[in-house]
């Protein structure tokens, strides 16, 4: 790692001091970026970026595949370093140029239009990000099927923009179909399914389908305690869903039971001031306020 991080950064210095005009010199320092990147040096990996960019569209033309990389790498490094305006703005161009030149379904087109949602996610431009989300998808099913991983990961994220738009149901659809397709080629215990199994839930219940809500979530809590434990983080989240759901079926004793299970927990492995199980004893305190609520006599 230290001999990586020493050449990375002759090369930086080196790059600084010529003037960039051969082909393979300028496909090394993109490649450069992508280093720096995975040391997390975002900043330097920008800056070797931005210098192979600029050298690339002046030596080999701005809708050079090269040019496109580095463009694109340029991009993720300036999200990285929480620059989006700027970091949309290349993956839009990136984006436009690998249409024209590769064509709308290209590996290379299909990652610059991910880039471009998720930066637009982080401005807060929602519908926009959602719109691509779903030329993504269609693109994916169109290349690779239903099947591949890449399809899988779209159809998540199709399923998150547009719950962040509140189109609940459309959401719950779409989680569906994920779920399905996640069951199918991953498996039931697979972590991105049960994520999905508690997506599907989450949005079932936001147009009041309690009893499908609560259903999967107890679904989701099954496998968790079978594949994590009883005191695993997300099966102690899972075990917090199921009691919020039976409040909201009214089955208050069932759900203070399972609240004070997850409590029991979470003041253990998390510690007492932990925000989860802050949230858990406030939930509890108000279960056990209804729960004495109904035992007191009609007057």
């Amino acid at each position: 790692m230290q001999r990586l991080q020493t050449c990375c950064g002759r090369c930086t210095r080196y790059a600084a001091r010529v003037r960039l005009r051969n082909q393979t010199t300028l496909r090394s320092l993109s490649n450069l970026s992508v280093q720096l990147a995975e040391l997390g040096q975002h900043g330097d990996a920008a800056d070797a970026a931005r210098q192979a960019a600029t050298a690339q569209q002046r030596v080999l033309g701005p809708e050079h595949p090269d040019t496109l990389i580095s463009i694109s790498n340029l991009s993720i490094e300036l999200a990285a370093l929480g620059q989006h305006e700027e970091a949309a703005d290349l993956a839009r161009r990136a984006l436009t140029a690998r249409t024209h030149v590769h064509g709308p379904d290209h590996h290379y087109t299909l990652c610059s239009m991910s880039v471009l949602c998720k930066s637009l996610v982080a401005l807060g431009r929602l519908e926009e990000a959602a719109d691509f989300a779903q030329q993504l998808l269609a693109a994916r099913l169109r290349v690779h099927g239903n099947k591949h991983p890449e399809t899988l990961d779209s159809m998540v994220t199709v399923t998150r923009r547009l719950a962040d738009l509140g189109q609940h149901e459309a959401a719950a659809d779409m989680a569906r179909r994920a779920l399905a397709a996640h069951q199918r080629v991953l498996g039931p215990e697979d972590p991105v399914t049960l994520s999905i199994m508690s997506i599907l839930s989450l949005e079932v219940a936001k147009f009041g389908e309690y009893e499908e809500a609560a259903d999967l979530a107890q679904q989701e809590l099954a496998v968790r305690l079978r594949v994590h434990g009883a005191e695993h983080r997300h099966t102690l989240l899972s075990m917090f869903h199921v009691a919020v759901l039976l409040d909201a079926l009214g089955q208050y004793e069932q759900a203070a039971d399972m609240s004070q299970q997850a409590l029991a927990a979470q003041q253990r492995v998390l510690r007492p001031e932990h925000p989860d199980t802050l949230r858990n004893a406030a939930l509890l305190d108000n279960l056990i306020a209804k729960l004495e609520q109904d035992q007191e006599p009609e007057t």
